[in-house]
């Protein structure tokens, strides 16, 4: 069998090659997150020993666990580490199956688009309000808003390759993308 890479149109390459970096770049980041909150939880229970606390160490490792999420999605759905229950798609011959994925990956893009719309709108809200998180220090909320923004862009992204990849090339196996 023909991998995606070799058998996608070169316009449709380059996008997937695109889509590939992005998502990378955001699990790296996400990775280097989840070591921060680590090295968070090790500090805090040290500094526990003595009697002192971060008095943040919740409030780091909640966000930054929502932020991982979010940056993840594409990332997670790219290498195949998402859980799909396909029972029904064995049950049916090629042709049923290729639509079925053509519908189910279109409406896919289109809740991930109608999602990360009313999530730019909160983000956006804070942006132009100038809300403040508040915790120990008070910061601009926006900078915690940015990161869902973010990760639903690219799992959009990500989902449109998937369903040009369908409709363009016919590509309905379940697998890594191999670019």
């Amino acid at each position: 069998m023909k991998t995606a890479a070799k058998t996608d149109p070169k316009w449709l390459h380059v996008i997937s090659r695109f889509s590939h970096g992005l998502n990378l770049i955001a699990a790296t980041f996400a990775a280097v997150l989840v070591t921060v909150m680590l090295l968070t939880i090790v500090l805090e229970v040290v500094l526990r020993l003595f009697s002192r606390s971060t008095y943040m160490a919740d409030a780091i490792v909640a966000n930054g666990l929502s932020i991982a999420t979010f940056m993840t999605l594409a990332w997670a759905m790219e290498s195949g580490s998402m859980i799909r229950v396909n029972i029904v798609q064995q049950m049916v011959n090629d042709r049923i199956r290729y639509v079925m994925e053509l519908i189910c990956t279109a409406a896919a893009a289109a809740l991930t688009g109608w999602l990360w719309y009313y999530i730019y709108l909160i983000f956006e809200r804070s942006f132009n309000r100038g809300s403040l998180a508040t915790y120990m220090i008070s910061f601009p909320k926006w900078y915690l808003d940015i990161f869902p923004v973010i990760g639903l862009a690219l799992l959009f992204l990500h989902i449109c390759v998937r369903l040009l990849r369908l409709i363009f090339v016919g590509d309905t196996t379940e697998r890594a993308l191999e670019i």
